[in-house]
This record gives C-alpha cells, sequence and structure tokens, in this order.
C-alpha cells in the first residue's frame, strides 16, 4: 500500500518518534464523515490482505478549512484519485478541526467542495501529532507517501504543485511495480 499525507498544523511528538523516510508509518483510527471508525490499516498495508482485496496505495492529507493552500491543492489530490482509479491506489484527507464549530465548517467546506474519497476527522490533533511536530518546518499542507509494506517513502511539504505532483505520480508509479 502506498499512503500519501499531507498535514495541517499540529503540534505532536519528539522527531525520534515520528516516521521518517524508510521507516514504518503510524496507524491510527479516525471516524470518518459518515460516522464509521476507520483505521488506516483499514487500507490493508499491515497484516494480511482480505481474501480478494489487494494491498492498496493511499494517499493521505491532512489538512484544514481554513488553510487557503489545502484548498488550493484539492483539485490536484481529486485528479490524483481519479488517476489511479481501478488501481490499487487510494487517496484520504484527514481534516483537522478549527477550534470554533469545526464539524460544522467542516461539512460545508465538504459540500461546497466535494472530494471523491473519504475525509477523516481528527478532531483533536491525534492522528497529526503522530506524522509531524510543532516547528518541523512542513507548511500545510504536506504530503507523505507510504508503500504497500507501511514504510513511509517520501515527504513533499506545501502545496503540491505541478512538479511535485509530477513526482508524485513518479513515485507511486515505482511502488506499484
Amino acid at each position: 500500500m502506498v499512503v500519501v499525507v499531507g498535514l495541517a498544523g499540529a503540534a505532536g511528538l519528539a522527531s525520534a518518534d515520528r516516521p521518517r523516510v524508510g521507516r514504518r508509518a503510524r496507524v491510527f483510527s479516525l471516524y470518518d464523515t459518515r460516522g464509521t471508525l476507520r483505521s488506516l490499516s483499514h487500507w490493508a498495508y499491515r497484516g494480511p490482505a482480505k481474501p480478494r482485496r489487494p494491498k492498496k496505495a493511499v494517499v493521505l492529507e491532512f489538512f484544514r478549512t481554513d488553510c487557503k493552500p489545502c484548498v488550493k491543492g484539492l483539485p490536484r489530490l481529486a485528479a490524483l484519485q481519479r488517476r489511479y482509479r481501478g488501481r490499487p491506489v487510494q487517496v484520504l484527507m484527514v481534516a483537522l478541526l478549527e477550534k470554533d464549530e469545526g464539524e460544522r465548517k467542516l461539512r460545508a467546506f465538504l459540500k461546497r467542495h466535494p472530494v471523491p474519497f473519504p475525509v477523516l476527522i481528527d478532531a483533536y490533533g491525534v492522528a497529526a501529532k503522530r506524522y509531524i511536530r510543532q516547528g518541523d518546518g512542513l507548511k500545510l499542507p504536506g504530503l507523505f507517501l507510504i508503500d504497500r509494506d507501511g514504510v513511509l517513502r517520501a515527504r513533499e511539504p506545501g502545496l503540491l504543485d505541478a512538479k511535485g505532483a509530477e513526482r508524485l505520480h513518479r513515485r507511486i508509479d515505482a511502488l506499484l511495480r
């Protein structure tokens, strides 16, 4: 499975505790916008794959609705999901909620900007803390690429521009071979 994670502003663990490129990615469980508890391992990169369900590549972005670069990057993430439709790649977004009425703002945001992939809710920044720490230098959004074995393969800081998207496509294609 490949996972790309973009994180949006959270304090967190010491750098020794964060996943590093070449090491196992951190697993977490969060509720999605439909109220279903989902684990990153649901997409099958840890443990045995379910029958007739291949291990997947997952593109995961942590974001906030008030993050302008996060909003600007949504079309590229949606295009990424479309590009790999039918292949073992999954895009996921993790929403870090704003302090005031965060869940309401998220639902309104998703009505204005529907996305073709699951959105998980990280109300307290618990999952984000497993990936970045304050002062990490990552800008929102930031992307993490995790392979089929659950190993972090790349981090893409900041807005995913055309160059970054092409680099990401090459990395995902290489992991799918």
